[in-house]
């Protein structure tokens, strides 16, 4: 059998809209319709999340267009952005055989983590049919020929007319935002920071001389784990130098959240803004100009989306 990682060569960019889900939380969040018990009735599917699961169905079967349902609901993190960042473990059923054509190690390695995005260029309705999946869940989806991309389809030596199933275990979701309670600080002579809906935040620099030493400030405190400076966490952050009306230095919104290693932090001051923070916190950094590596003192806010441990398993 295939190693999924080399079907992963096929994986670029693609673009997509998640409809359907705007809470942060598992409440509120809406799965797309279930397929047909007539048709979730063809599949047996067990074992433990996490673990390769075991697969039988009356071959051959067909479908028209993408199925989905869940044959383990998770609680955990939804899905609600295609620019978030989940674990997947991933194997894919010949509809016509009923063998299994490629699969993941389902081994709940931490760094094998995607956008939602990145999947669709295998899958062009990936985004669509994971829409909700909480972390914890197993979802199932029945493909048609036209539902892997023609690359993909190829590789996996289908035919017009075929169809596979897919079987995602969703490991673990990170947070697509900072999350957790506002926390009120003396910002005299300071940056503030004001959110646009999706939580992308924008910095305001006062007028004013910046600090000589680094300055860090929690704005939102995240309910999650305690980072240590042996833990790989990702984050979104934007970073503008100390002037009024400054341009963006770097800014990871819109794009993929970075991985960064707390104890070893490559941008200055990284260090210093995530030890001992929580996941879900939102952290006001300022580096001063002998430190930021320019002219100008620099300013970051970042938050913290998560760490490369899986998920447990639900119990």
């Amino acid at each position: 059998m295939r190693k999924f990682p080399a079907l992963l060569t096929v994986l670029g960019l693609a673009t997509l809209g998640l409809t359907g889900c705007m809470s942060v939380g598992a409440a509120g969040c809406t799965r797309p319709a279930p397929a047909t018990p007539a048709l979730q009735g063809q599949f047996d599917i067990s074992g433990d999340l996490g673990s390769t699961p075991s697969v039988t169905f009356d071959t051959p079967f067909y479908v028209d267009e993408p199925q989905t349902w869940e044959t383990i609901e998770g609680t955990g993190i939804p899905i609600t952005s295609d620019n978030q960042l989940v674990a997947l473990d991933v194997a894919v059923y010949d509809g016509s055989t009923g063998r299994s054509l490629v699969s993941t190690a389902f081994d709940g390695d931490p760094s094998r983590v995607f956008t939602i995005q990145d999947w669709t260029a295998t899958f062009p309705d990936f985004g669509d049919l994971m829409t909700c999946a909480a972390e914890g869940s197993r979802v199932a989806m029945a493909l048609p020929y036209d539902g892997l991309s023609e690359q993909t389809a190829q590789g996996l030596g289908m035919s017009e007319g075929d169809s596979v199933l897919v079987v995602a275990d969703v490991t673990k979701a990170f947070l697509t935002r900072a999350t957790g309670t506002t926390v009120f600080n003396n910002a005299h002579n300071l940056p503030t920071v004001v959110r646009a809906p999706s939580g992308q935040p924008g910095i305001i620099v006062p007028d004013a001389p910046a600090p000589d030493e680094i300055v860090v400030q929690t704005i939102i405190r995240g309910d999650g784990a305690v980072l240590t400076a042996d833990d790989t966490v990702r984050v979104n952050y934007t970073g503008v130098p100390w002037q009024v009306d400054g341009d963006v230095l770097h800014t990871t919104w819109g794009d993929s959240p970075e991985s960064v290693t707390v104890g070893t932090a490559q941008q200055p001051g990284f260090t210093d803004a995530l030890t001992d923070q929580t996941v879900g916190s939102q952290v006001l950094l300022v580096v001063p100009a002998d430190q930021s590596g320019s002219d100008k003192a620099a300013v970051y806010v970042i938050d913290i989306l998560g760490t490369d441990v899986a998920a447990p398993a639900p119990q």
